[in-house]
């Protein structure tokens, strides 16, 4: 039995609409993506979020033998904050510690006498029960938008560094003698970004 043979380069080839029809579909994808980029750009026109995430920066340095007041501050800088819905990120730098042979001390940043609420406060707890001196290099860092006060708004914020007692009253948690910053060069950084969300 003979098989019906086809002679492939005999069967008529139609270049011109395929050629075309790439056009047009390269054609529309372009218009789509031109009006998608328009109707994007326009959404957040006035945004400042949409082209950078640092807004804003300010940065403080001092070199100091040592703080040791219990109730100490430890670090002071002026910011003036540009957005409304932006967060404040502080870095606070130092080395830290106790002379005493017992005691507990928490370090902490404020924003205009007040502590942070939102997120959460910045602070951490050291509590020592060896005898002599202990120092530790200690970065203190974390995000406000809130104070337990008030938002924190555009403006001039002073943004302070403390030491003091424990928030609870617990009986063991009594205040020792507290060092910050002994024979170092403390920083203190502020830095205004947009919120992750």
């Amino acid at each position: 039995m003979k098989l019906h043979e086809t002679n492939i380069t005999s069967m008529p080839l139609r270049p011109i609409p395929t050629l075309l029809l790439i056009i047009a579909t390269s054609f529309t994808a372009q218009i789509l993506l031109h009006v998608f980029t328009r109707w994007s750009s326009s959404e957040n026109v006035g945004d400042p979020c949409h082209t950078r995430q640092v807004l804003g920066f300010a940065y403080s340095s001092r070199f100091r033998p040592r703080v040791d007041d219990d109730t100490a501050e430890a670090a002071i800088l002026l910011y003036t904050k540009k957005h409304n819905h932006t967060l404040l990120r502080m870095t606070y730098t130092a080395n830290v510690g106790m002379h005493s042979n017992k005691g507990t001390a928490r370090w902490f940043i404020m924003i205009d006498g007040a502590e942070c609420k939102s997120p959460a406060p910045i602070q951490f707890g050291f509590q020592k029960h060896t005898d002599g001196w202990l120092l530790m290099p200690t970065v203190l860092r974390g995000l406000c938008s809130a104070t337990e006060r008030k938002h924190v708004g555009v403006g001039e914020h002073i943004i302070t560094v403390h030491s003091g007692r424990m928030r609870d009253t617990h009986a063991s948690h009594w205040l020792g003698d507290i060092l910050s910053g002994w024979e170092s060069t403390s920083t203190l950084e502020i830095e205004e970004i947009c919120p992750p969300f």
